[in-house]
């Protein structure tokens, strides 16, 4: 072979490489550019979807549900001044109001969502507490039979610990198997002095918190784990149920308290317009009722429901008078057959 057709051999694989590169490359790209477009209607469909479901969950009261995520992390904002939004963690899709909808959850939702509802009676329904976690997030309870009824009362789809509640089960025994994040629970005891399993020490401080209950107090203290200690990080207040459990599914006490605000102006709002109700229906009731003393009664409570704005053991104290003095007003003017108050 002459040396002109060696060269122009070697040009054609030349050129039969190039081309062939850059059709792979064509190929690459567009491949990317198909998961890309996926992945962002993917993230844009769960983000639409997420909206109508956590307006249905505020619904279904006391109803468990669990929505798979298929690949996708939820982020929920947990700042004191800045509740308000939720998207998928990594995207570049903005963030969806939740301004209106008080929301108790850990910071970042892997997995599945485990949801839960409750309704906030002050006596009447003052808004709908929606609670979120995950199957990865560990709930691990450290006391005995004072617990109980805590750990009865919350979700069964919960990961909860040990499996059977134990009254030698130690905060040192928990070894954790591949959760994100772990909750220490425990009722007045001193969480900065649990003993902690190597598995547990290894974790970022940001992954592993604990709340202590303090019953008598109605009071909550938060703790987040430094280096091999819960530290202490600061105590709020709660007044049943629904609030308990709002501090113990929070990711800590700025989430907490941050999102019981939108809680207490939307109670605020609520009590305005029944007091508003409440002033025409003494203007308009007939004589057997209007000499009732009720009415003037839960004017004054609704004034004073109406003004408490912010989480502190005074103002949690009032509300709990108040609750249960229009609740008694309320039940003795439907005894005597008279509009009630809500």
């Amino acid at each position: 072979m002459n040396k002109k057709g060696v060269i122009e051999i070697q040009f054609n694989w030349i050129y039969v490489a190039i081309v062939g590169a850059i059709i792979l490359g064509m190929f690459v790209a567009i491949a990317n550019g198909i998961r890309q477009n996926s992945r962002t209607q993917l993230e844009s469909d769960a983000i639409n979807y997420f909206d109508e479901i956590f307006v249905s969950m505020q619904g279904s009261e006391n109803t468990e549900l669990s929505i798979m995520l298929p690949g996708l992390d939820i982020k929920v904002d947990t700042d004191r001044e800045n509740c308000n939004f939720y998207t998928i963690e990594n995207s570049k899709l903005g963030g969806r109001s939740t301004e209106y909808v008080p929301i108790f959850s850990p910071d970042v939702i892997k997995k599945s969502v485990l949801s839960y509802s409750l309704r906030w009676d002050v006596p009447f329904t003052a808004n709908y507490f929606l609670y979120l976690s995950s199957p990865d997030l560990a709930h691990v309870f450290i006391g005995g039979a004072e617990l109980n009824e805590l750990r009865d009362e919350l979700p069964n789809h919960l990961s909860k610990f040990p499996k059977e509640q134990s009254d030698s089960f130690k905060s040192g025994d928990f070894k954790n198997q591949n959760y994100y994040k772990i909750r220490f629970i425990t009722i007045n005891k001193d969480p900065s002095s649990f003993g902690l399993h190597s598995s547990v020490k290894k974790m970022k401080d940001d992954q592993v918190s604990a709340i202590n209950i303090k019953p008598d107090e109605n009071s909550i203290e938060f703790y987040q784990k430094k280096k091999d200690k819960l530290e202490y990080k600061g105590t709020t207040y709660y007044t049943d149920m629904a609030t308990m459990m709002a501090a113990l599914y929070s990711e800590n006490i700025d989430s907490y308290e941050c999102n019981m605000g939108k809680a207490l102006e939307r109670m605020n709002r609520i009590a305005a317009m029944l007091n508003k109700r409440n002033s025409l229906l003494m203007t308009s009731l007939s004589a057997s009722c209007s000499k009732l003393p009720y009415y003037t009664q839960a004017q004054s409570q609704l004034s004073r429901l109406e003004k408490i704005d912010k989480i502190t053991k005074d103002s949690f104290e009032e509300l709990k008078t108040i609750e249960e003095s229009l609740y008694n007003a309320n039940e003795e003017i439907n005894d005597q057959s008279c509009p009630t108050i809500y």
